[in-house]
């Protein structure tokens, strides 16, 4: 069986669990064809899956997570939300980049 990205959260009629958008899911290659034709998942899950650059991964389908596990449609959208993701954490006084700022206590 093959591994495979989920782009919309559907029950999964083998389990009966909720399935979210960014968790892999394992099908034949049937019913990989009958999930795909539902539009609930993406991309096989293989090497050249995973994140890029941006810090975005392809879930498929022109699909991609956020670093704060948000789908969005599009390269450009999920761009401009990772841009602006960042601006936000700059804000409020983060590094932008996902590192804690510093200011934390553990408690």
């Amino acid at each position: 069986m093959k591994e495979y990205t989920v782009i919309s959260a559907f029950k999964n009629a083998e389990t009966g669990d909720l399935v979210k958008p960014g968790d892999t899911i394992s099908a034949d290659d049937d019913r990989a064809e009958r999930l795909r034709a539902a539009g609930v998942i993406g991309k096989e899950v293989s090497a050249s899956t995973g994140t890029d650059e941006n810090g975005l991964i392809s879930l498929g389908g022109g699909y991609y997570q956020l670093p704060d596990g948000a789908k969005v449609q599009g390269k450009d959208k999920a761009l401009e939300a990772l841009k602006a993701m960042q601006e936000l954490k700059q804000a409020e006084g983060g590094t932008g980049d996902g590192a804690p700022s510093g200011n934390a206590t553990n408690q």
